[in-house]
């Protein structure tokens, strides 16, 4: 009886894992496009007004997909994030955008590596068109797509969902590692792939010490937000005054992960 109820638990986890990771690169897209042919045939709206208001379509899309993943994240593991708020403190806060304002240095330092490796040309430049693309039109809604709702989507579903389905399976070290490495390929364009999974090894070591989504949640927007900032307001010198302070916070970054290595369960 037992071995059944082991291999049912297999089953239903890594189906969880693979239908949740297989979906997600697409699952932003295919509702956007769901919901404006809905709204097309609803109230009988121009599809090329529709059009135009595309990114305004995605934003509702991203926040029809944050509370469908933390429905399904209630659902499979009977968490809920905002249990979690009670327990979120200013020192954590503090060390969480401290983390996040050091993790885009880490993918600085990459990307200029990038840059003198040929096969990541090509990369290269589709990620900087796609940045351009993502920044471009209301900032407003950039920001809330970008710095909000992006990384609580991302962080519910990969530091929730597939961290805690991996870790039903395996404990140890094994979910940082798989989860970071779903996350990253998941972003499908080989240079980004690389700092995404790096950016994923940090945020879900401070998940599995503090076990709290919010600390990974506000990383991940402090990390987005410096990007969208710095693609909203193209300006030599903020970026380059942005790049320097990414950079010097890698170093409190650093030990502060190192410190929380260390212990069992607090940030």
């Amino acid at each position: 009886m037992e071995g059944k109820n082991n291999v049912k638990k297999i089953i239903k986890y890594l189906l969880v894992i693979v239908i949740f990771t297989l979906s997600a690169p697409f699952a932003l897209n295919l509702l956007s496009v769901a919901l404006m042919h809905s709204l097309k045939f609803l109230i009988n709206a121009d599809l090329k007004i529709l059009m135009n208001q595309y990114k305004l379509i995605e934003l509702v899309s991203e926040v029809i997909l944050s509370v469908f993943y933390l429905i399904m994240y209630k659902l499979i593991f009977g968490k809920n994030i905002t249990e979690k708020l009670e327990d979120v403190n200013l020192c954590k806060l503090g060390k969480s955008i401290i983390i996040g304002v050091g993790v885009p240095g880490i993918s600085l330092i990459w990307l200029t590596i990038a840059k003198y490796i040929p096969q990541f040309s090509e990369a290269l430049k589709f990620l900087e068109k796609s940045s351009q693309d993502i920044v471009s039109g209301n900032p407003l809604i950039a920001i809330l797509t970008v710095a909000v709702f992006g990384p609580i989507i991302e962080e519910i579903l990969f530091r929730g969902i597939i961290f805690n389905s991996i870790e039903k399976l395996k404990k140890g070290i094994a979910p940082i590692i798989i989860s970071s490495i779903l996350f990253g390929l998941c972003h499908m364009i080989s240079v980004q792939i690389v700092y995404t999974f790096f950016m994923g090894i940090v945020v879900a070591i401070v998940y599995s010490k503090t076990r709290n989504l919010i600390y990974p949640i506000i990383i991940h927007i402090v990390n987005n937000l410096l990007s969208a900032i710095t693609g909203l307001l193209p300006n030599p010198i903020i970026e380059k005054t942005f790049n320097i302070v990414t950079l010097v916070m890698i170093i409190p970054t650093i030990y502060f992960l190192l410190k929380l290595g260390k212990q069992k369960q607090t940030i």
